[in-house]
């Protein structure tokens, strides 16, 4: 299959002009998980998750 099935199968729109989604489809996938992989680790390097984790630890 090619990327533009893959578009049409998560979701994403396929551009109406008909250009090649050659690798395009798959580049603006690539940037939205590294957005959220990238909040993430803002979020722990803030201490997002340090009571969940200190609360796991202490259970045992």
């Amino acid at each position: 299959m090619n990327a533009y099935w893959y578009c049409i199968q998560w979701g994403f729109k396929p551009r109406l002009n008909k250009v090649k989604a050659s690798g395009g489809c798959h580049r603006f996938s690539e940037e939205i998980y590294r957005a959220k992989l990238d909040k993430i680790w803002a979020q722990i390097r803030q201490g997002a998750f340090d009571v969940a984790a200190s609360y796991f630890l202490f259970q045992q």
